[in-house]
């Protein structure tokens, strides 16, 4: 074996080495940012992790923020990282709304959803 031939094979196992040192690091640093359930904080907002399972793999799932607006639309589970707050979600467009206040990651079937409470589907203001 050349001289050479070592000094490359010695480069390579060293890049190698740290690439995957670099990729650890690099996936502890996302660890620290997010916990097992997906929570996540950025820029001192906190994101929250929402599950909605629907009864139906074909039933709409409308999420909407508590001024109105849509949030998101999936159909059959609705899987999403959200700020915390207030949201409506109905099961089919302009069916029943019902409120979710999101303090923390959580998981939802619809009929979890749909044993509490109804409330009034907010209008958004759209402005002049």
């Amino acid at each position: 074996m050349s001289k050479n031939t070592v000094m490359i094979g010695l480069f390579s196992a060293n890049l190698i080495t740290t690439t995957m040192v670099y990729l650890q690091v690099t996936r502890k640093r996302l660890e620290s940012l997010q916990s097992p359930f997906g929570s996540m904080e950025t820029g001192g907002k906190i994101y929250r992790n929402l599950v909605i399972e629907a009864s139906s793999q074909e039933t709409d799932i409308w999420l909407g923020d508590d001024e109105g607006h849509l949030v998101q639309k999936e159909v059959g589970v609705l899987d999403t990282d959200v700020l915390e707050g207030h949201y409506t979600v109905e099961f089919g467009l302009g069916t029943t709304t019902y409120p979710i206040h999101l303090k923390g990651d959580v998981r939802y079937t619809e009929e979890q959803i749909k044993k509490g409470p109804s409330c009034a589907r907010p209008i958004p203001d759209i402005g002049p």
